[in-house]
């Protein structure tokens, strides 16, 4: 047995137990005992048309678990010793169920606690009960879940049906230490003491003496004390109805006339003779000859009518103007002619009315899907901007973490120059590098080539002057700043 996880039942009442006198010290009730209730056991008092009533709500359906809540008290007696009466039960309903599972649900809680409140003040939740259908009387792992969350009150009790074994079982708290379930030796049925008999019967068949379903209140049930079973005598019906002496007779002398109908059919169509051929050739015919003759019947009688119903129109107008013959087939005329236009309008109108429901089944459906794409669109623009903020905290915190692995403000001026020359910046200033290195090596070489043309219009200066006498390496004096002095021995 499953329960909802999230399902509440609210603060859990508890009732101080109340000072009463047991149900078995009162004259006013009926106490027969089920099973062997022990003396160690919890007394449980059990009202025999509500344990009935449970049975019959056990045998209902035996294909999945049912359950239900226990309403009644919880009191001691005079010696202080506890037991609980109870005395009305609530079926669950809006239940989730299998053949091993049952499932409260908030629909049910809701269902049970808006019936409950029927109910005076007095009546109270002493327990539960559900079904076991052919698995036998015992608590689950669940069951024992249930009873020690929502049924734990040191009075509180629970019920196990198996209806399809025909068994049942209570099972109470025990011990104040170590709190466990334990399943009683019996419990008490209580009826009126005018009700005995009948609440000694349905003892018996508790305790397994004969099957568990019969008709609550039953009279004239008696145990047979040589077999141990019951016994039950024939239901007795009383029927009783007025009728009319002269309606008998009537419907006597009908069936007798058609009797002698038949009979006087059968001596005019049997032959006196022949063979079963002969006589089913004949009696073809006699049926095929009796068809024609009723349809021409048919056809005279129709031809009769016709023929009243034209004279007495003939006698209708014999005292009438001249023409208004003609004028009445000329009405029956534009009247069938109108009634044929009103067939046909009716005609488009179904048609028009057919089209207007299918342009209103297509508006609803585009309304539908215009509300579909409405709440996919605002699903887009929530989830769009959810992903905006997240970008934005994302640089947010970029931001702060760059802040933080900066050391100081000089790392924020280099920074900054770095960032000078980032970009286009940079760039500009590589070409403007590369142009002034190549404009001062120009420069360089021009001035290497200048230098150079000098020294050699000094040299073929210095030639012309000497003569044929080539120059001595000594005495060459270059009139270059940049040239070595040379002094000759």
């Amino acid at each position: 047995m499953t329960i909802d996880q999230g399902i509440q039942f609210g603060d859990v009442e508890h009732v101080p137990p109340e000072v009463r006198l047991r149900p078995d010290g009162d004259k006013h009730f009926a106490v027969a005992a089920v099973g062997s209730p022990d003396e160690v056991d919890l007394p449980i008092f059990v009202d025999v048309d509500v344990m009935q009533d449970m049975e019959e709500h056990a045998q209902s359906n035996t294909n999945v678990e049912l359950g239900g809540v226990l309403l009644g008290g919880q009191y001691h007696d005079a010696d202080g010793a506890p037991f609980i009466v109870v005395t009305d039960s609530l079926r669950a309903q809006h239940f989730e169920a299998t053949k091993g599972s049952f499932k409260f649900t908030h629909e049910t809680w809701t269902q049970i606690s808006r019936e409950r409140d029927g109910f005076g003040e007095h009546l109270h939740m002493v327990g539960w009960y559900h079904t076991h259908p052919g698995w036998g009387v015992f608590l689950s792992h669940m069951d024992t879940f249930i009873c020690d969350h929502f049924f734990n009150k040191p009075l509180d009790v629970a019920l196990v049906i198996d209806p399809c074994q025909d068994e049942r079982g209570w099972f109470q708290w025990t011990g104040a230490a170590t709190r466990q379930l334990r399943r009683t030796g019996g419990f008490y049925v209580t009826a009126s003491r005018f009700r005995w008999e009948e609440l000694e019967t349905y003892a018996a068949l508790w305790e397994g003496e004969s099957a568990m379903t019969l008709e609550t209140r039953s009279r004239g049930m008696s145990r047979a004390p040589a077999a141990g079973r019951m016994t039950y005598p024939a239901p007795v019906v009383n029927l009783s109805e007025n009728r009319n002496p002269w309606q008998g007779i009537a419907v006597m002398g009908m069936l007798t006339m058609q009797f002698f109908l038949l009979m006087l059919i059968a001596w005019r169509l049997l032959p006196p003779g022949g063979g079963e051929a002969a006589a089913s050739s004949d009696t073809a015919a006699v049926v095929k000859k009796l068809d024609e003759l009723m349809a021409e019947r048919k056809a005279a009688d129709r031809a009769e009518v016709q023929t009243e119903v034209l004279e007495s129109v003939v006698a209708a107008m014999s005292d009438s103007p001249p023409g208004l013959v003609g004028e009445v087939e000329a009405k029956q005329r534009e009247a069938a002619n109108l009634r044929r236009d009103l067939d046909a309008h009716r005609s488009d109108q179904q048609m028009l009315i057919a089209q207007r429901d299918l342009l209103n089944s297509d508006v609803s459906e585009l309304t539908r899907a215009k509300a579909r794409v409405e709440s996919q669109l605002e699903t887009l623009r929530m989830a769009k901007k959810k992903l905006q903020d997240d970008k934005d905290a994302e640089i947010a915190l970029l931001k702060d973490e760059l802040k933080a692995l900066r050391p100081s403000e000089d790392a924020e001026a280099a920074d900054g120059v770095l960032s000078i020359f980032s970009g286009r910046t940079a760039i500009w200033l590589s070409v403007g590098l590369v142009g002034l290195v190549v404009l001062i090596g120009g420069a360089g070489m021009a001035l290497v080539a200048i230098r150079r043309r000098n020294l050699e219009a000094s040299l073929e200066e210095g030639e012309e002057s000497n003569g044929d006498e080539p120059p001595s390496d000594r005495s060459v004096d270059s009139s270059s700043d940049d040239s070595p002095e040379v002094i000759g021995p």
